[in-house]
């Protein structure tokens, strides 16, 4: 396979001498360490995908079948939708998709949330709509 690298291990080769080899970089690593537990956790804190500051919107849904939109913070790793009541509504991350229903867009279901992480986007806007007057969409994004 091209790109890849599958390590081969000798038939006479023991757990005992995997432990301890080394990385890319020559540096030796023992997963069986608590000092390659810490650089595990070190690494997963400084994953590029974990917000820090959170914002909260009550976004306004005065009519039905109408499309609103909130634009979340630059850089959003993670963001969260629901309908107050918890209703259902249409969500699409392009305009003119969820007024009228047009492909692509998502239905979310009564009792349920849109929840999104891992994600890296410079820019996003949600584009929401309700089959039902008067409703209030509760959003969560952290950056």
């Amino acid at each position: 396979m091209a790109g890849k690298i599958r390590p081969t291990i000798d038939v006479e080769t023991t757990v005992a001498d995997i432990v301890g080899i080394g990385n890319i970089a020559g540096t030796q690593v023992n997963p069986a360490t608590e000092d390659s537990l810490a650089l595990v956790k070190t690494a997963v804190e400084a994953a590029p995908y974990k917000g820090t500051t959170v914002t909260k919107y009550a976004l306004t849904i005065t009519s039905a079948d109408t499309e609103y939109s909130q634009a979340l913070p630059a850089n959003t790793k993670q963001f969260s939708v629901h309908l107050r009541d918890m209703a259902a509504f249409r969500l699409a991350y392009v305009t003119g998709k969820v007024a009228t229903p047009t492909n692509p867009f998502e239905t979310v279901p009564a009792g349920s949330e849109k929840y999104v992480e891992n994600i890296q986007p410079s820019a996003l806007t949600l584009y929401i709509a309700s089959p039902v007057a008067t409703k209030t969409a509760e959003i969560e994004a952290w950056a």
